[in-house]
C-alpha cells in the first residue's frame, strides 16, 4: 500500500474501531538513510515500510504487526532504540539478526504485545502445485 493508502486505511479503522493487521512489515526507522548512510537505494525506506507513527496507530487500535522474515540490510535496533543496544551481538545482513532487530523494534513499539512473524512459506505447503519446476 502507498503511504496515502495506509494513512487513509488507518483513519477508517480508527473511526470505526476496526481491527487491522500489518503483515510482511518492515520499519522505516530501521532503514538506512539515502546518502548520509548509504549510496544504495535498495537499503533505503520505501512506502512498504511502516513509520513509527503508523505502528503507534496500529498499537492504539490494539492490533498486530508482523515483521517479515526477510528484512534485508537494515540498521541494528540498538541504533534506533538505545535501550536495546547489545541485544543482538553479531550482525549479518539479511540474516536472522536482521529479522531479530525488526522483531525487537516491533515488540518495543507495540508495548510487548501484538507482534507476530510474517513469512510466505505456508503458501508453498498449501499450494505446492504452484511451485513445480
Amino acid at each position: 500500500m502507498s503511504q496515502k493508502s495506509v494513512e487513509a486505511t488507518l483513519t477508517l479503522a480508527e473511526q470505526n474501531n476496526y481491527p487491522v493487521v500489518a503483515g510482511h512489515t518492515m520499519f522505516r526507522e530501521l532503514n538506512w538513510k539515502w546518502e548520509s548512510d548509504t549510496q544504495s537505494i535498495h537499503k533505503c525506506a520505501s512506502e512498504q515500510s511502516k513509520t513509527a507513527q503508523q505502528v503507534e496507530r496500529i498499537r492504539s487500535l490494539g492490533e498486530m504487526v508482523a515483521p517479515i522474515v526477510n528484512q534485508v540490510d537494515i540498521r541494528n535496533v540498538g541504533d534506533v532504540i538505545p535501550s536495546l543496544a547489545g541485544k543482538i551481538p553479531i550482525e549479518s545482513t539479511g540474516s536472522a539478526t536482521s529479522w531479530a532487530s525488526a522483531y525487537l523494534y516491533a515488540v518495543e513499539k507495540m508495548g510487548g504485545r501484538g507482534v507476530s512473524i510474517s513469512m510466505a512459506l505456508l503458501i508453498m505447503v498449501c499450494f505446492p502445485t504452484f511451485f513445480r519446476i
